[in-house]
Formats: C-alpha cells, structure tokens, sequence
C-alpha cells in the first residue's frame, strides 16, 4: 500500500510526505466538518541553522493551513498542499513562538494556540545503519504516557512499509475512536491508490 500511495502522489507531482499529509487533512477536515483547518508539522531546525550535523532537538513548528473543500478532486488537493508546504519549510527560520506574537491570537489557557493537530514522516531508517563497529542497534518507539496536542499522528517508513503511530489526548478521545480513525485514514489510502 506504501508503494502505491508513493506512486499515485507522484502521478500528482506529490511527494510521500505531501500525499499521507493531505489525505491527513482531508480525512480530518470530513470528520471535524471543517473545509479549513491548520495542521502543524515539525521540522528539524538543524537544517535551517546552517549545521545539519548538529545532534540535538531543534525541531521547529510548521503550521500549515489545508483546504480539503469536500467538492475539490484529490489531484487539486495533492497541488494546493504540496504548494503550502513548500511555503512552509521556505519560511522555517520563523519560529512558531515569533509567528505567534505577529498574528497576536487571542489566548486561551485551556489549549494551544493556532496548531492543535500535527502531522509527522520519518524518514527511513535502517536497523543496519545503526549497527557499527560490531555494536547492533535496533530502533523502537518509546509510548508516550502525555501528549501535548489534541492529535498526533506519526508516519515511520520502516521496510518499504510504513507503521503508524497515534498520540492522542485521552481527555477528548479513546481508543476505540483513535483505531477507527486510523482504519479510515487506511481505506483512504487505498482509495487513492486504486484511483487517484
């Protein structure tokens, strides 16, 4: 399924990233009734320091609004998101603290402001690419017993595949709903591929 999403993104000139975030969207955008939502990504901020080979957590995050107007045929959708999330990353030395304080939002204590929903691809690593000098390493996920978003999902390419991770706030949703979410945003995926 991984592949072919891959292949029906690229039909739309689309990255990987581009096609799961958009179907992300979109998948989002029918089940909060909203054509119009802001979808934050985060994106390592080495890059934009000018020091890729800084280890540390310099992640910055990329709010990017997505219109998932239901009439609109998923090529446009793939077109309009792969344009703002170039915008996005071209814009990234702006922190989300100083986009806060230009857009002067008002404030609500019992939430975050402007990005409550975030959206991640892991680039694929290699168990192999760990391993050196006869040391072998293995990657896991660490479970995350808080959250700080209302939803996070975390794409991983592991193997040609991808595994899915969902972050989640336990005060607005259960699991029950999260698995059928996630079974949704699938059968999306597959839609796509068979037809994009």
């Amino acid at each position: 399924l991984a592949e072919a999403v891959r292949r029906a993104g690229a039909r739309s000139g689309a990255s990987l990233f581009v096609t799961l975030f958009a179907v992300y969207g979109a998948l989002l955008a029918r089940l909060a009734r909203r054509e119009d939502l802001v979808i934050g990504v985060p994106a390592a901020g080495q890059a934009t320091a000018g020091k890729p080979g800084l280890v540390g957590h310099c992640v910055q995050l990329l709010p990017i609004r997505i219109d998932a107007s239901l009439d609109r045929p998923m090529s446009e959708l793939l077109e309009s998101t792969r344009g703002r999330v170039l915008d996005a990353y071209e814009h990234q030395a702006c922190t989300f603290g100083a986009l806060l304080a230009k857009l002067n939002l008002p404030r609500d204590p019992s939430r975050l402001p402007l990005v409550n929903v975030l959206f991640n691809l892991d680039a694929a690593i290699r168990d192999e690419a760990l391993s050196k000098g006869g040391v072998r390493a293995r990657l896991a996920s660490n479970p995350r017993r808080f959250e700080n978003f209302e939803l996070f999902l975390n794409a991983s390419q592991v193997d040609g595949g991808l595994v899915l991770e969902c972050q989640y706030n336990a005060d607005l949703f259960d699991a029950t709903t999260i698995r059928r979410w996630l079974a949704l945003y699938r059968s999306a995926l597959e839609r796509l591929a068979a037809d994009p």
